[in-house]
């Protein structure tokens, strides 16, 4: 038999070695990746859980101050909600919600925001100070994604006061559509 590499080893022998390590590390790599993905998923669903139960406001204000700080998300602080709804339902990790997230990312480095989509619309909390509101609106109707209609509550304080800011929000979405309904011009865009 042939030498592999000069070690001496039957060239079968190495080549059965070298498939056998190729096989382990191939096992061990999909083995990773669908770990990575488990924990993206569940990460995933605890957030869309919190979101879920921040928005609801019947939830335990302690309980949700302690999960929302392994998101980097101060809800003791003042927050402004931007709702946007397009012509179609929005979904958690979507393009849109990762536009979003970039720019957020980019203006805040991600602390004390929040982004997420709750019922097929996007939410956006943020500190008033941070002034994203325009830049949101206008990301998203340059986006491609629309019409939206848009929606902004105001800065609230706390638990209560981002469900408030959220209510807001929504119910600017609401009568601007009611009112361009009764207008006859309505086409779904803010």
């Amino acid at each position: 038999p042939e030498a592999f590499g000069g070690q001496g080893l039957p060239f079968s022998l190495a080549t059965v070695v070298m498939r056998a390590a190729d096989d382990t590390v191939a096992v061990l790599s999909e083995g990773y990746e669908s770990a990575q993905r488990r924990a993206v998923r569940r990460e995933e669903a605890l957030r869309r859980e919190f979101v879920d139960d921040l928005l609801s406001g019947g939830s335990d204000p302690g309980l949700l101050a302690e999960r929302a700080a392994r998101f980097g998300f101060n809800i003791a602080g003042e927050h402004v909600i931007l709702v946007g709804r397009a012509h179609r339902l929005l979904e958690d990790a979507g393009p849109v919600h990762g536009r979003v997230e970039a720019l957020v990312l980019a203006e805040l480095g991600g602390r004390d925001v929040l982004v997420a989509t709750k019922d097929g619309v996007l939410v956006c909390a943020f500190p008033p100070e941070a002034d994203l509101a325009d830049p949101l609106v206008h990301m998203l109707h340059d986006s491609g994604d629309g019409p939206w209609r848009i929606g902004v509550g105001g800065a609230h304080r706390g638990p209560g006061g981002l469900l408030r800011s959220y209510q807001e929000a929504l119910s600017a979405i609401e009568l601007t559509g009611r009112a361009m309904n009764a207008e006859g011009g309505y086409s779904g865009d803010t």
